[in-house]
């Protein structure tokens, strides 16, 4: 009788010698075969359980891999639907206050005083266009203020021969800050309402829709329609921005993930604002020569409790007329635009985040500034030369912004109450002036 030790090999003592060859031969192959597998040298043994183990984390991997894309897939699905969601509730508001208008209409017509505010600056034949315009608006109560500031052009012959028809004030300097403020300090009505100088109202209800919007909604501290160029094309309708300058969208509906810190904001050619909102506040930022100076002021004014709207049906023309200071993509002055977007993101992140966030997020929102530049380049729109020369106003704009973001106080104005009378425009009587 055979018998076998602990690990399984023949114990030689217990071999019969009474077997046959053959038998022999069969049982001596399989206890070699059990022997073989139980012998295997453990770093053999190491390797074939590693690449076992290997092998079930690969396929575990590839399930994970597939699980992974598959919730990517479904959190991208979910902000489409979201984005979907809040593009139709958007339409739906804006069709909501479009019909609250029209209701208004057909019940009484609005009798709060309105001063439409014109900022010029070499822009005549374009302002007396508008001017013109506002004449056949069908509104009655309100009052025209032009601004005209260093003009070089005809303009004060063009307003001339409006002279008791609508306030004429000056500015000194070509700031739009500054002169907005000069118009808002002689605007003696409730509302005032900010038109480009080189542009006209859409329709003859332009100023009735905005004086509605305020009669309407007592929480309303700013409201602002579409922008169209004179192709018909939107250059503006939903006002978005964050507080370190980012535009987060201009036409059409962007992601606004992070509310906290965004808010909307009204075009600085068509917006109007409740005076005494705007008064609390100190106005519009005089540091801004120009450049995200509505943008500011309408984050002030949300900040304060006011509500900033857009416009469903108070829209206007842009005819995009240059000037001596206004300068045209590419060519714009790069040194005061990332100046001023540098000073925004500082001035409105104050209190609200440590530095290193705010220099890392003032720093993000300005370089799309760079981006353009490399586009411009890219494209052979501008030269080596030019691309070098936006790089260094850009550079300097940077750390001016910072410095006086941090080191100096805003130039608001808290003084702005105004000492005249209103000035009722008077239709028919302007046809014979002209």
């Amino acid at each position: 009788m055979i018998d076998y030790d602990a690990k399984g090999y023949i114990r030689p003592d217990t071999i019969s010698y009474e077997l046959s060859l053959q038998e022999f031969s069969q049982k001596y192959e399989k206890v070699k075969a059990k022997a073989d597998i139980l012998n295997v040298p453990v770093n053999t043994r190491f390797r074939f359980i590693k690449r076992i183990i290997g092998k079930l984390i690969r396929l575990f991997a590839l399930q994970q891999m597939d699980f992974n894309n598959h919730a990517l897939d479904l959190i991208e699905l979910q902000r489409k639907l979201i984005n979907q969601n809040r593009k139709t509730i958007e339409n739906l508001i804006e069709i909501n206050e479009e019909l609250k208008i029209r209701l208004y209409k057909t019940l009484e017509k609005p009798s709060i005083k309105v001063s439409v505010i014109i900022n010029t600056l070499n822009r005549a034949p374009w302002l007396k266009k508008l001017l013109d315009a506002l004449m056949l608006q069908t509104y009655d109560n309100f009052e025209v203020i032009v601004v005209n500031g260093p003009s070089t052009d005809n303009t004060v012959e063009v307003l001339e021969a409006y002279k008791g028809i609508i306030k004429i004030e000056n500015c000194d300097k070509p700031n739009i800050s500054l002169s907005r403020n000069i118009g808002i300090k002689a605007a003696a009505g409730e509302i005032i309402i900010f038109i480009d100088d080189d542009a006209v109202p859409v329709d003859n209800q332009w100023i009735e829709d905005y004086a509605i919007s305020f009669e309407i909604d007592s929480k309303l501290g700013a409201i602002g329609g579409k922008v169209f160029n004179k192709r018909g094309e939107i250059e503006f309708s939903c006002g978005k921005i964050d507080i370190w300058g980012y535009p987060i969208c201009i036409t059409e509906s962007g992601n606004c993930d992070n509310i906290k810190d965004v808010y909307n904001y009204v075009p600085g050619g068509n917006g109007a604002y409740l005076k005494e909102a705007v008064l609390k506040v100190g106005g519009f930022d005089e540091y801004i020569e120009y450049y995200a100076d509505e943008a500011d002021l309408c984050i002030r004014l949300n900040r304060t409790g006011y509500e900033v709207k857009h416009h469903p049906t108070a829209h206007i023309y842009h005819e995009n007329a240059g000037t001596g200071e206004t300068k045209t993509t590419p060519n714009k002055d790069w040194y005061v635009i990332s100046k001023n977007q540098t000073y925004f993101a500082y001035k409105n992140s104050e209190g609200y985040y440590d530095m290193d966030t705010r220099n890392t997020e003032a720093k993000r929102a300005s370089e799309r500034f760079t981006d353009e530049f490399d586009h411009y380049y890219n494209n052979g729109i501008i030269s080596q030369e030019d691309y070098n020369s936006f790089i260094e106003m850009y550079g300097r704009g940077i750390k001016q912004g910072k410095h006086d973001g941090l080191n100096t106080e805003r130039k608001i104005n808290f003084n702005l109450e105004c000492t005249k009378e209103f000035l009722l425009i008077n239709k028919p009587g302007v046809g014979e002036e002209i």
